[in-house]
């Protein structure tokens, strides 16, 4: 076939992922899509954690990305918030990983208070969402830059 053929030029990059989510549920769903993946099973480690109480298991970068509630089910004080919590996670704990969220809500977005470096529309489902990249870095980009 041509994935076959593909497959022979293709040279595996050594990737160790993360995946983890406060729901069992959610992490049941996780386990079952990556058993369909072709990966080796110990470049993949599931664990039901709070993101909020999560740290980096490397110091040498990677990417974070993280699917938060949209807020279909939460009042909109309360999803600004985590959105927010989200952002502040992300800027303190994570410097040097690039980040990559999903939401449909545009409002709880303004919330997270990082620039994204990349946009994108996208459907999940029914809902229009968007794809938000973003640098992680140590300090103020803007502090560092002055410095030289």
């Amino acid at each position: 076939t041509i994935r076959d053929e593909a497959m022979e030029f293709n040279e595996p990059i050594p990737t160790t992922i993360y995946a983890s989510d406060i729901n069992p549920d959610a992490m049941s769903h996780t386990k079952y899509a990556l058993s369909q993946l072709d990966l080796p099973s110990h470049d993949v480690t599931v664990s039901l954690v709070d993101f909020f109480k999560s740290e980096p298991n490397t110091t040498e970068g990677g990417m974070v990305v993280l699917n938060p509630p949209y807020g279909e089910r939460m009042e909109p004080e309360d999803i600004d918030e985590m959105y927010g919590a989200m952002g502040d996670r992300l800027k303190f704990h994570w410097p040097g990983f690039k980040a990559w969220i999903i939401s449909s809500n545009p409002e709880a977005i303004k919330h997270i208070g990082l620039k994204s470096n990349h946009r994108h529309k996208v459907h999940n489902g029914p809902l229009e969402c968007r794809w938000l990249g973003y640098e992680l870095y140590a300090g103020s980009r803007y502090a560092d830059n002055d410095k030289g």
